[in-house]
């Protein structure tokens, strides 16, 4: 494999100073360097547009420019390309100013050896793919300081900001990082609620040197109220006193919120789990039960030792078809198709048989598996009231019917006189008095209709027969 040389451009206008530097580099870099001379700025400054220069080592006199004003143009041309200063000037001042101004390294020509000018240039690469490195690393730290969607700050342990990013002004509600670090000078007064939660926050940051999760309610720009959470960790000097902290916020007020009405919801799941008449039964996909409360057990008669962990059909009698029931809830569990409310009736195991009204609903947490919640309630009453309730009108019905059918027959009963036109003789009225028919509806005499003296008023022998009207209909 083909090891790349190093481009090195010397700006020598002297061709002996050159020679000497050739002979110098061939000697100490054993072909590794690559050399191109230019004796005036402007072929230099053309060499290095055209890129590809790995380092540069510069005379400061040349034909076209002297002194420091050499090295700043090449400098500026050369931007990131490392450069040495090659002087026959043994000054220190120059020398000074010009590492002050980028020169990685100041050698004097009198004083070049082959080994010196070898780790010249090798420190001087080394330095710059260092200082490559670190802006690259800056640049990437800048990019996530001011692009992060988390709020980032450094703070002073007496509560002040030193550096704060866009996501922490705008979660605090500011328009600018400026106006945050300008308007909360004292962050224990003016950002938490509670200012004991900054005591505490520098509390643990001396213990344990980091905090992480650590929770708090601070006001935001326009008063509201909402939750942060801080990780962070304490920077230290070299003789381990804490200079600042440094570290992330985040908004979580809207899980905190979810969090307060899931404890509440399940405050209230528990007392209605716990208080209610219904029984309560929650099972898995299996059909295995995961949870009863105690009006369960009660309609079932037995305890939740025998009915937790266990196949929901252990709590039935033998006469009802477990495997079909179990089969059953396993399909339609998976295809999410259990009738929401059905009326049934079940014999126990322990001998109690009930009428029940079912309530089914699916529960799916986040985070854990599906659960069907099964609410029982025991209608064993109504029905036995609806039993008799329907008993008693069938009977109703009956009775009325029957009732129907008797006022028929009182009605042909009395119509008969009327429709024969008497067609009998004296002799045939007890037959007509005594009609086994009227006397079936009435149950009674022919007297409880007509008064005996009114039957001796119409029938005695001075009486005209057959009367002028029936005697039946005219009584009263």
């Amino acid at each position: 494999m083909e090891i790349r040389k190093i481009k090195i451009l010397l700006l020598e206008d002297n061709p002996v100073d050159v020679s000497l530097l050739q002979n110098s580099l061939q000697k100490s870099g054993g072909g590794r360097f690559d050399l191109e001379v230019a004796g005036r700025l402007a072929d230099a400054l053309d060499c290095l547009a055209r890129g590809q220069t790995d380092l540069v080592l510069t005379d400061l006199n040349l034909p076209d420019s002297h002194g420091l004003d050499t090295f700043s143009a090449v400098k500026a041309a050369a931007r990131d390309v490392p450069v040495i200063v090659l002087s026959g000037l043994d000054d220190e001042t120059t020398a000074v100013n010009a590492v002050h101004a980028g020169a990685e390294d100041y050698l004097v020509k009198d004083r070049l050896t082959p080994p010196l000018i070898l780790r010249a240039i090798v420190y001087a690469m080394e330095r710059t793919q260092a200082k490559k490195a670190t802006l690259q690393a800056q640049e990437k730290y800048r990019s996530i300081f001011e692009n992060s969607v988390s709020g980032i700050f450094q703070t002073l342990p007496a509560g002040r900001y030193l550096n704060v990013n866009p996501a922490l002004a705008r979660i605090y509600g500011y328009a600018s990082t400026e106006e945050l670090m300008s308007c909360i000078s004292d962050i224990a007064r003016l950002l938490y609620v509670d200012p004991n939660r900054r005591a505490e926050f520098v509390r643990l940051m001396q213990e344990q040197g980091v905090v992480k999760d650590f929770e708090s309610q601070i006001y935001r720009k326009d008063g509201t109220v909402i939750w942060i959470s801080e990780s962070a960790r304490a920077v230290r000097s070299r003789e381990g006193q804490i200079e600042y902290y440094e570290g992330m916020v985040e908004d979580i007020t809207a899980r905190k919120e979810a969090e307060e009405k899931l404890r509440f919801s399940e405050t209230r799941f528990r007392s209605v789990w716990q208080n209610s008449t219904d029984g309560m039964r929650l099972t898995d996909e299996q059909g295995v039960v995961l949870a009863v409360n105690r009006s369960y057990c009660n309609m079932v008669g037995l305890p939740s030792e025998e009915t937790v962990g266990r196949p929901f059909t252990a709590a039935y009698a033998e006469s009802e078809d477990l495997a079909a029931m179990t089969r059953a809830h396993q399909e339609q569990f998976a295809d999410r198709m259990i009738d929401t409310q059905l009326e049934r009736h079940f014999t126990f195991r322990s001998g109690k048989a009930v009428d029940f009204e079912l309530s089914n609903t699916f529960i799916e947490l986040e985070g854990s598996r599906p659960a069907l919640l099964t609410v029982f309630r025991d209608i064993t009453v109504r029905k036995q009231a609806e039993e008799r309730e329907h008993r008693m009108n069938a009977e109703l019905a009956r009775s009325q019917a029957e009732l129907r059918r008797k006022n028929q027959i009182m009605e042909e009963d009395l119509k008969w006189p009327a429709k024969s036109n008497w067609p009998c003789s004296r002799s045939s009225i007890p037959v007509f008095r005594w009609a086994p028919r009227l006397r079936k509806v009435c149950s009674n005499s022919a007297t409880a209709i007509i008064p005996p003296a009114r039957w001796a008023a119409t029938f005695s022998t001075s009486s005209r027969w057959p009367p002028k009207r029936p005697v039946c209909l005219s009584a009263t």
